[in-house]
């Protein structure tokens, strides 16, 4: 019986043509654009302990068919020194497949695209094994702890009914950058959990984390809701909040993603975006928003997810802004 997500939604090329493993239970995508230090995070993710289950990681080197020079022979570099990597660090149920798409048409080149490559082709090889496994997406410059991967799959054999995931990140507070860097990440993190916290007070009930680096899901929850987005920023943002109103949407803190504090041009918004205003302007605080805003949602959404709901509980003026 074909398959209706593959035939109508996934991205038509198939890149990787050796079979799965039988025991294929965890995919891996990371989008690579202009990356330095993939080989980096492939360390961090072979380092992890590995799970039951065979794992593969999906790399997705990607550039739009008008690239600088630069970005061009970066990319080059990158899948060579990967290629490399992987001569050495394969085994049968741990393996890294390289798709290097170097030319995507312009109109729809970017990061959202890149993660749809990668997850349309890790659903088509749960596909060929007739499997429910987990797709779990990550970022070319993110580091993990050592349980990552043994933490999801634990957690979703623990919840058979979530359709995914957000997993828990921190960003580094200190390493080779400025310190300046270092104060700018630590205000913008906490502006990240401090508007998730307030809109969950406000009763909006689809209040997540949605960082692309940091989340996984179902392969059969991804093809029901006809997969990634192909925007060019926010991918992860639109995308998770088609998975979360699936219902029984859960949050894994037994492991954690380390995302980078590096300042980066490649989206235009986001962290890199803000920590290179941060350090452009001098900035010494991070604008969040007001209290007063939540006060004002909060009943809206009370009536309009939990009518019954009577007790607004206290006055959200005690949660001060960062």
């Amino acid at each position: 019986m074909p398959n209706q997500y593959l035939a109508r939604y996934a991205y038509p090329k198939q890149f990787i043509k050796e079979p799965p493993h039988p025991r294929l239970g965890l995919s891996v995508v990371i989008p690579c654009y202009n990356e330095p230090n993939l080989i980096g995070s492939l360390d961090s993710l072979r380092d992890a302990m590995p799970p039951l289950a065979a794992v593969e990681v999906l790399v997705v080197i990607n550039a739009p068919d008008d690239a600088p020079e630069s970005v061009a022979q970066r990319n080059l570099q990158t899948l060579l020194a990967a290629e490399n990597w992987k001569r050495t660090k394969d085994r049968p149920d741990w393996k890294v497949h390289l798709i290097y798409v170097p030319a995507l048409p312009r109109k729809d080149a970017g990061v959202g695209l890149a993660r749809k490559i990668g997850m349309d082709e890790a659903y088509r090889r749960f596909a060929a094994l007739n499997r429910d496994g987990v797709i779990v997406s990550f970022d070319a410059d993110c580091q993990c702890q050592g349980n990552f991967l043994t933490a999801i799959e634990e957690h979703f054999l623990a919840y058979p009914q979530s359709p995914g995931c957000s997993i828990h990140y921190e960003h580094p507070l200190h390493g080779e950058e400025p310190g300046e860097l270092y104060a700018g990440i630590t205000e913008y993190e906490l502006h990240l959990r401090y508007y998730v916290d307030a809109l969950r007070w406000a009763g909006y009930p689809y209040a997540y984390q949605t960082l692309g680096s940091s989340m996984a899901v179902r392969a059969s929850a991804y093809a029901t809701v006809e997969g990634m987005d192909c925007r060019k920023e926010a991918e992860d943002f639109y995308f998770l909040h088609k998975i979360i109103p699936l219902g029984q949407f859960t949050e894994l803190a037994k492991t954690k993603v380390i995302p980078s504090s590096r300042i980066s041009d490649r989206v235009p918004y986001g962290t890199g975006k803000a920590m290179g205003d941060w350090m452009r302007l001098g900035a010494t605080e991070y604008l969040t928003y007001h209290p007063a805003i939540f006060e004002e949602l909060r009943p809206f959404l009370i009536h309009l997810f939990n009518p019954i709901l009577t007790d607004w509980g206290p006055h959200l003026a005690q949660l001060h802004p960062v």
